[in-house]
């Protein structure tokens, strides 16, 4: 069961208004095209199965993408804010589209590739375009924090203390 927020914005909302057993229209998110159907609502999580299919861009389609992240990124290194970059340029709505994400910890996937990106990047710096299986990103560092330890390491080392 997934929560709110935990889906593509596109995906999530054509989700949240489905009845259980419904199939959706053809939803169109960054990932690709999908049909969904609702399989199971319990208050604000649910569970659903999808037929997802991507549309696959050739290099000579990527071209104009990568540079206009490059167009954008000089802008920002001249002085335009990258919130105020992010909110015009974004293909995401203008609430997400400068969000922060906490923590990039994701195992796999495109995180790995956002993890790569960031691991390079001083504080304050503007990575080059990145693509993902989700699109095309540019990456503002904006600092770097300490990984946190679990709450179990830190109860067993409470208790190891006490013995």
């Amino acid at each position: 069961m997934t929560q709110r927020g935990d889906l593509l914005s596109d995906y999530e909302n054509a989700a949240y208004a489905l009845k259980v057993g419904e199939i959706s229209r053809p939803v169109r998110s960054p990932a690709g095209f999908h049909i969904i159907r609702l399989d199971e609502r319990k208050d604000e999580q649910i569970a659903t199965s999808h037929i997802l299919i991507r549309i696959k861009a050739t290099t000579d389609d990527e071209r104009p993408i990568v540079d206009s992240l490059k167009i954008i990124r000089e802008a920002i290194l001249a002085g335009q804010s990258f919130e105020e970059a992010a909110r015009t340029n974004s293909a995401g709505s203008a609430d997400c589209a400068a969000r922060r994400l906490p923590g990039l910890v994701w195992p796999g996937g495109h995180a790995g590739r956002f993890r790569a990106a960031v691991d390079t990047l001083e504080i304050g710096e503007i990575s080059q375009p990145l693509k993902t299986q989700y699109g095309h990103h540019l990456i503002k560092l904006r600092n770097r924090a300490r990984p946190m330890r679990s709450a179990s390491s830190r109860t067993g080392n409470w208790w190891r203390s006490r013995l």
